[in-house]
């Protein structure tokens, strides 16, 4: 749409705001998991969201085929899993970077239970505490 058009139809009311640039502020997400795995990449990305979401709120979490547009690419790498426990870091990179970043092996253990009746919460927040350069970038998607 044209600058003139979108400004004409904003001050008529026809139009609710301007259109977002395809990814703009969003934070495309992929869950990979090691071969033989038995936790669902789905409950870990679950968790992931829930996890960005507490520190940027207004940036939403695309997974799919959406992802790929997003300004952030964030993926949660599992690299072992146990019926104990799992270990896993996170890889991102934003708009401007020109190559991924890796952030620190987070382990996670579990006593007298099995993973699949652990909540994940705690390892993904761990996730995102663990590198300070990927919270300096999630606060600046959402505008903090």
């Amino acid at each position: 749409m044209r600058p003139g058009l979108m400004t004409l139809l904003l001050a008529a009311g026809l139009l609710a705001s301007p259109p977002a640039m395809a990814g703009a502020g969003q934070i495309g997400l992929v869950c990979a998991m090691p071969q033989g795995a038995t936790l669902p990449a789905q409950r870990l990305c679950a968790a992931m969201a829930a996890s960005l979401g507490q520190v940027a709120p207004g940036a939403p979490v695309v997974q799919g085929d959406g992802a790929g547009q997003a300004a952030l690419q964030l993926t949660l790498q599992v690299t072992r899993q146990g019926r104990g426990g799992l270990t896993g870091h996170l890889q991102w990179q934003d708009a401007g970077a020109r190559q991924m970043k890796k952030g620190p092996d987070v382990q996670f253990n579990v006593m007298d239970t099995g993973l699949d009746s652990v909540p994940m919460g705690g390892f993904t927040d761990a996730l995102v505490a663990s590198d300070p350069g990927l919270l300096a970038v999630l606060r600046a998607l959402d505008g903090h």
